[in-house]
Parts: structure tokens; sequence; C-alpha cells
């Protein structure tokens, strides 16, 4: 593949390619130490504080989403990511969403627990840590099929890595979609991330884009199963919950606590996090404005990675100052624009040949 050009198609679409993350990054240094500090204290303590990451769309929320798994995979930590809706992957129902994260967690440049497992089984050090983390109570339900994946890898020398009973429980084909699964759901949860460290991983850092959705939830039974996730994350050990979220989840978790929390009490992860959040105890963090040094800085950037995909168009530095300047006469300035802006002006300059 070549990376150049396929990094300008995804810009061009507005995504930001995985492997231009971190480059493309502008004004991200007071929010990166942040995050490596919040990372540091999860591998040291096995617990940290979730965060929310609050923007509309185009303000960069998304990427900022997508930096924080960057920032993760390059420290070796395993990351998963759940964009979140009310059809297949609402807030009430984690026994929706837990097998798309058992798919999707990545760790060690491996996606997925069974292909994170089968790398994991071939050393015998770590094979042994999984047997006695499945002999363990904080092993939960994950205990017998991870003690009959390692059992029949041992005997059929790494052939056979257990049957499909054991891999539907850890990638949670088990889980029915009722809400009497939840807790199960839950648990699973806490109980892949334990598993994530005693693989070797110090620690997991999950995702959840677009937590507003919650607004979409019409009545109080409902919410009060999303809260409760909610509050069971938040509290999670092992792992960095972040959630990005729009001033609609504020309104809508603002009109659910007060005054009327005390409908809520009857669940206690989800009093407790309606509580912290009335409180003001978690934080909530806005991806950086982009303006004046950095605008240019990014814009900079943007037209380096398309002289490298492609080297045949000529441009001057005046194509990337007027891109940038008729983007600050747009009153919606936001990265998305100027990166697009950027491309189109030097689309204009490339031939078509090239």
């Amino acid at each position: 593949m070549n990376f150049p050009k396929a990094s300008i198609r995804r810009l061009r679409t507005g995504i930001v390619p995985e492997w231009e993350i971190e480059r493309l990054s502008v004004a991200y240094d007071r929010i990166g130490s942040k995050l490596i500090e919040r990372l540091a204290e999860l591998t040291a303590n096995g617990k940290c504080a979730p965060f929310f990451v609050l923007g509309e769309w185009g303000s960069g929320k998304t990427h900022m989403l997508s930096y924080v798994r960057a920032v993760a995979a390059r420290r070796g930590l395993a990351h998963v990511s759940v964009t979140l809706n009310p059809r297949s992957a609402a807030l009430n129902y984690p026994q929706r969403f837990y097998p798309t994260m058992a798919e999707a967690v990545t760790w060690s440049g491996h996606r997925g627990l069974r292909a994170i497992l089968s790398t994991a089984l071939s050393s015998r050090a770590t094979r042994h840590a999984i047997q006695e983390f499945a002999e363990s109570e904080q092993s939960g339900s994950l205990s017998a099929a991870l003690r009959v994946i390692c059992a029949r890898y041992k005997l059929s020398q790494g052939l056979d890595y257990g049957g499909d009973t054991a891999w539907n429980i850890l990638l949670g084909a088990d889980l029915a979609w009722s809400t009497s699964k939840r807790p199960h759901a839950l648990n699973r949860m806490r109980e892949m991330a334990a598993l994530m460290r005693v693989i070797g991983s110090a620690g997991m850092i999950a995702v959840f884009d677009e937590a507003e959705s919650i607004d979409q939830l019409f009545n109080r039974l409902s919410r009060s199963g999303a809260y409760e996730t909610l509050g069971s994350l938040c509290a999670q050990n092992d792992t960095l919950c972040i959630f990005g979220i729009t001033r609609r989840f504020q309104l809508r978790v603002a009109q659910d606590a007060t005054p009327n929390i005390s409908l809520f009490s009857h669940i206690k992860s989800a009093a407790n996090f309606l509580t912290a959040w009335q409180a003001g105890r978690y934080s909530i963090v806005e991806p950086p404005q982009i303006a004046g040094t950095e605008a240019g800085r990014l814009a900079d950037l943007v037209a380096s990675i398309y002289r490298d995909a492609y080297p045949e168009t000529e441009f001057l530095a005046e194509d990337i100052d007027g891109a940038v300047a008729r983007w600050n006469m747009n009153p919606h300035r936001n990265p998305r624009r100027l990166v697009r802006a950027v491309i189109d002006t030097l689309d204009a300059r490339r031939s078509l040949s090239c």
C-alpha cells in the first residue's frame, strides 16, 4: 500500500488514518501530558478515573478519541473502541456490545481475543499465568472457558485452542439480548480487562463514543440501565474508560440527576454515577481549539503528506496560506474543514495525470 496516497484518500473524506493520528494531532501537548499521567496511574495502580470528551460534530472529538487509542497502543496497552447507538449498542444493554469489544480489542498488533490469546498461549510462562488466573475468583465466568482452552492447547501442542462453547463464552455469544444479562455482561468486561493484564498489557483503554445516545432512551427504566452501565464502567479496575459526549448528554444527565436522583437509588451503580456526575467528580475535557499558528502547522503537515503522495504536484507556500486564510473566514472553523480545504486547494493544482 502507498501510505501517503492512502492517507490523502482518507483525509478527503474527513477520516484521519490511524497511522497519521499522532502526527496530525496539533495542539495536543497539554492533553497528551494529562493522558500519559492517567495511563501511568493505570499501569501503577490498576485503577484510574475515567474522563469524558465533550464536543459537537466537527470539533475534533472523534479525532481525540482516536488519539487516545494511538497513544495507548504506542505505550503497549490493550485498547478497544465502541460506537454506541440506541439500537444495536445501547448503553442499557452492554450484552449487545460486549461481543464487539471481544472482537475488536487490540494489543501488540493482534485484534480480537482469539488472536491475542492464540499468541499469548505460545509462551509457556504466559500460559501458566492464564491457567493461574483461570483458577482465581477474578476470572469469574471466563474461568471454565480459559481452563478448557489452555488444556486443549497443551494436549494438542498448539494445534487446538478450545471448543466452540469455550470461545462462545470468551467472545460473548452466550449473552442473550435480555435485561437479565446486563450484570453478566458488565462482569465479563471486568474479567476481560483483568485477563489482558495477565497476558501482558499494563491495562485496557476502553473508548465509548456517542454516549449522548442515552438521550434516545425515552423512559426512566431504560436510562436507569444505562446509568448502571456507566457507573460500573467508571468504577472498573484495570481499565481507563473514555466517553465521547455532546451537550445532549450533559442536559439529559442533569435532568435525571436534579432533583430526581432518588428515583435511581434502587440501582447502586446508577445512583453512584449520577451522584458523582452531579458533584463534578468526573473530568470533562474538550478537543483543543485550532487557531493561529496551530492552524498553519496543521496545514503544513497535510501539505507534507500530500507532497509525499504526489511529488509531481507543484504548489507554493502561498497556496497553503490562502487555504488557511479562507478557513479563518468561516465561522465554523474546525480542523476537519481545514484539512479538506488544504487538500482541495492542492487537488486543484495537481495534474489529472498524476
